[in-house]
């Protein structure tokens, strides 16, 4: 299985980070349990993006010590910020590169076809392989364990979501805090269940208190091939300055 991303936006960066993502995993499963193990590969504009298993986080990169100063003294009473980081682009690093890779592991404690309904029990761990310093990393362990359900209504539809906790790493000079994850969101299904659409919203709680919560809007397709075969696609749009402001995505996944 594995998937691409191209995201563009300036977080609260004086200047635009476009970044392209490609993560290629292998996944073993039985008839309620599934581990796998996803290998993510970044090419990147600037070294200020941080990525995890839930996205890219504006940690300033190789520059976090700039974002904890220039955070904390740029916020009102309010909590909000009156003016973007300047980061100069002056730091050696690699344009390109493998970022940390993550395991993940779901176990089905509920499966109920006559009611539609699927609750599954989620954790990742994801391993600190990327040096901070080519701005693709945080350098720091990664833990989460969340629920995740799906419910389906009508003949067509299925409401879901997913909510997981997160123990994150500190980088040297900033602070993360732990946090929740959290989707919402609704899918449609055509064609006999071979193809779907599905709309979510997409959060998670405040990371670090130099900047807000990330929050984005999703659209999605997907599409199932010989029964082996599924591809999807989706975009997004930023609801806060700690997502990018747009991103595309394709994925897939072939059952060997």
């Amino acid at each position: 299985n594995g998937s691409a991303q191209f995201s563009t936006g300036s977080y609260y960066f004086e200047n635009s980070t476009n970044s392209f993502f490609l993560s290629n995993g292998l996944s073993m499963q039985s008839s309620r349990f599934t581990t796998s193990i996803n290998v993510p590969y970044v090419v990147q504009s600037t070294p200020w993006i941080s990525y995890t298993y839930v996205g890219g986080i504006p940690t300033g990169g190789t520059q976090n010590g700039e974002v904890h100063q220039s955070g904390r003294q740029d916020r009102q009473g309010s909590g909000r910020r009156q003016n973007a980081i300047p980061l100069a682009d002056t730091t050696s690093y690699s344009k390109s590169g493998f970022s940390d890779p993550t395991i993940s592991a779901s176990f089905t404690i509920l499966s109920n076809r006559y009611h539609r309904l699927i609750v599954s029990l989620n954790g990742n761990l994801k391993v600190p392989f990327a040096n901070p310093s080519n701005g693709f990393g945080t350098g720091a362990w990664d833990t989460g364990v969340g629920v995740s359900v799906s419910k389906g209504i009508f003949q067509n539809m299925m409401v879901f979501a997913n909510s997981m906790y997160w123990s994150l790493g500190d980088m040297d000079e900033l602070e993360l805090k732990d946090a929740v994850s959290y989707a919402v969101g609704l899918g449609f299904f055509i064609n006999r269940g071979t193809v779907m659409f599905n709309s979510s919203l997409n959060g998670m709680t405040q990371v670090a208190e130099e900047f807000d919560a990330p929050i984005s809007l999703n659209l999605g397709t997907g599409l199932n091939m010989y029964e082996r075969i599924s591809l999807n696609a989706n975009v997004s749009t930023g609801l806060s300055e700690a997502s990018p402001d747009f991103s595309f995505g394709l994925g897939w996944s072939i059952r060997l």
